[in-house]
């Protein structure tokens, strides 16, 4: 009996172990796919071709939500593509709604780009107060990230001038 047992164990944990590197092989493949829909969305984006860009950058959150779950930081670039690519389709407020998710997702590596961006579509709806904010925190990151350019540095302080500069608040613009 005790053989009969111990036989019904060894195949159980064969069983166990098939299905186990199975679906860890199944995760590997999947998050490999997940880079590649997001690298493809990007370059998408990047020619012009918007709505296939929001396709995949779309089908990439469906499945990095599969893989990772839905309050994961890894939706993050997912989220951002989907905002770019209504943003670039003119759909500000569909764009503001996934950089917002991508901001919750993010967390504390929130990124200088997520947040120039969104700025950027504050500033497209004339509120200032909210574009300085998102600028502000921009500025705080590139301080302490090392692979910021002198041209990123550039581009968030012309921001800032830009809209201090529209607010008619003509000191802060200059500094």
């Amino acid at each position: 009996m005790t053989k009969r047992i111990a036989f019904i164990l060894l195949i159980f944990n064969l069983l166990a172990t098939n299905i186990c590197l199975s679906q860890n092989q199944n995760f590997h493949s999947d998050s490999i796919r997940a880079i590649e829909l997001n690298r493809k969305g990007n370059d998408y984006g990047r020619q012009g071709f918007f709505s296939q860009s929001l396709k995949l950058h779309l089908e990439n959150l469906s499945l990095r939500t599969k893989l990772y779950g839905i309050d994961s930081e890894k939706l993050g670039p997912a989220l951002m593509g989907i905002g770019n690519a209504y943003k670039n389709l003119g759909q500000t407020d569909f764009a503001l709604k996934y950089y917002k998710l991508a901001e919750t997702n993010y967390g504390e590596k929130i990124t200088r780009s997520l947040l120039v961006n969104i700025g950027g579509l504050y500033r497209n709806k004339l509120d200032f107060k909210s574009a300085l904010n998102y600028y502000n925190q921009a500025v705080e990151i590139v301080k302490y990230d090392k692979s910021s350019t002198i041209q990123n540095i550039a581009g968030i302080n012309y921001n800032i001038a830009e809209i201090h500069y529209q607010m008619k608040n003509d000191n802060d613009a200059l500094i």
